[in-house]
């Protein structure tokens, strides 16, 4: 924690505080605005400041000077004396995308100061951040490995997507896991975040309306994965049973894994484009949201504050197009040349709050590009 008389209204200023919250963005930490320090008596003095903007102006600030940006919390203070005076308190959660830079220089913080941090230092943390996106990408793969249908088998391409928070604590999200009802509300509150365009993309969320216990935690699903142990019912009568796969599976130590089965299909027989294949584009916007709305979730839950990392891989996608550009009659459809897409990312709590558009935009914007269809869904992306 550091204490700071204000936030001076000047380029110095709000340079100084940028390397404050950077510094502890490494590791998290909190600066509380509006005291003064009385270095020869060694004691402090309130000096209550205007708190009208005041808030607005620190998050701008961690926002626009600092490389990568860092989203903080603000909380107003107000002064006994008068209500439009206080202190400020700014909470600064530990970044997943840390160390960050201001000015071109990357800064750490010591027991009781910040400090720049060597190139020796900011090695270490980049290869500490390289580390944990092998682990996403290794959980990735696993979920491929549990897919229900064989590679060889699929007719779709289906999407496969990861979330676990970095420090988690073991066995944090057990709680949470003790109510039917309460978990299918809580998969339904996914929505929260999703931009209208694209919620009733199918699958949607009503989809996963059954229950199972599962070794790392429960789940809740679509009809078709009712048959023993995360396998299809061949019973299952309704439709193309691949299609309707949906699984929403949340573990015990607060992850979540995602499998969405429809997300790359054959086009029908209708149109200038029938035969082809085409990717939902749309959908994985969706589920992208859905992701960090539970993730969100579960942070406030069970009251963690650290970093969140976030992985998805979709299969079957040479030769796709957009679906969102092949309704578009007068646009000319672009094809993906990859079979798999594969991005991982990390974000906070805050930064998931505040800017939950650009947390999807790093983990499927290169496919949105990859398929020509970014700037159909600019807008979503930038909400």
């Amino acid at each position: 924690m550091d204490i700071k008389r204000e936030v001076e209204a000047t380029s110095r200023g709000r340079k100084e505080l940028a390397r404050d919250i950077a510094s502890f963005a490494i590791d998290g930490g909190t600066l509380l605005i509006g005291i003064e320090e009385d270095k020869e008596n060694r004691t402090w003095i309130p000096a209550p400041q205007q708190l009208d903007g005041l808030g607005e102006r620190v998050e701008q600030i961690a926002t626009s000077q600092i490389d990568p940006p860092v989203y903080v919390s603000c909380v107003d203070l107000p002064s006994g004396a008068d209500e439009r005076t206080g202190y400020l308190v700014i909470t600064i959660a530990q970044s997943g995308q840390s160390p960050h830079m201001v000015d071109g220089i990357y800064y750490g913080r010591g027991d009781r100061t910040r400090s720049r941090l060597s190139d020796a230092e900011v090695v270490r943390f980049h290869a500490r951040r390289h580390s944990a996106g092998r682990l996403t990408e290794a959980a990735l793969e696993e979920e491929e490995l549990r897919d229900p249908v064989l590679l060889h088998e699929r007719k779709f391409g289906h999407l496969h997507a990861v979330a676990h928070p970095v420090l988690g604590r073991p066995g944090m999200g057990r709680e949470l896991l003790t109510s039917q009802n309460g978990l299918f509300s809580r998969v339904l509150a996914g929505d929260a975040l999703v931009p209208a365009m694209v919620r009733d993309w199918s699958p949607t969320l009503r989809y996963a309306s059954n229950f199972a216990p599962r070794a790392q935690g429960c789940s809740m699903h679509s009809g078709v994965l009712s048959g023993p142990g995360r396998t299809m019912d061949p019973e299952y009568g309704y439709g193309d049973p691949e299609g309707g796969l949906l699984d929403i599976e949340f573990r015990e130590d607060g992850g979540i894994r995602l499998l969405v089965g429809r997300l790359v299909q054959m086009r029908g027989h209708d149109g200038d484009h029938s035969g082809t294949r085409v990717a939902a584009d749309g959908l994985a916007i969706a589920y992208a949201f859905r992701l960090l709305a539970w993730s969100r979730d579960i942070a406030q839950a069970t009251e963690y504050y650290g970093p969140w990392a976030f992985g998805v891989r979709i299969g079957g996608l040479r030769g796709a197009l957009s679906s969102r550009v092949v309704d578009d009659f007068t646009a000319r459809a672009t094809t993906y040349d990859a079979e798999t897409y594969q991005e991982t990312t990390e974000s906070s709590r805050d930064e998931m709050t505040a800017s939950p558009g650009l947390v999807v935009g790093r983990l499927i914007g290169r496919l949105l590009r990859g398929l020509g269809s970014q700037e159909y869904w600019r807008a979503e992306m930038s909400s």
